[in-house]
């Protein structure tokens, strides 16, 4: 199967867009948020003085802070996801496989000492 197999080209896609967006929508919103200035009477709701200065991105930011670490986790999936299918294709067998596959296959790995097997 070559690296161009259309696996491949799905799975680049997937984590160009997935990259892109985390460099950068995630910086526009935090952008627009830092620029949407909060009310008197919402403030006083979240119990906030009226004369504090306050942004939407100061109310929101615990949630933005989070969108990093849950990106890095949805492209680890995403990584998990190609080798999953790029093995099913190359293999030619159903997905739901790959696992039985891959469990017989760390097996092996785990009696290698050394070389390129060595690591799972």
């Amino acid at each position: 199967m070559r690296l161009r197999h259309s696996t491949c080209h799905k799975f680049e896609r997937l984590l160009n867009d997935e990259i892109a967006a985390g460099q950068q929508f995630d910086f526009l919103k935090v952008d627009a948020l830092r620029n949407q200035i909060i009310t008197p009477s919402p403030k006083r709701a979240l119990g906030y003085a009226v004369d504090h200065p306050l942004t939407m991105y100061d109310v929101v930011k615990p949630s933005i802070d989070i969108l990093s670490k849950l990106r890095f986790i949805y492209l680890l999936s995403l990584i998990e996801a190609f080798g999953k299918e790029y093995i099913a294709n190359r293999d030619s067998i159903p997905l739901e496989d790959v696992t039985r596959t891959l469990n017989s296959q760390q097996s092996r790995w785990q009696t290698i000492q050394a070389g390129v097997l060595s690591s799972t």
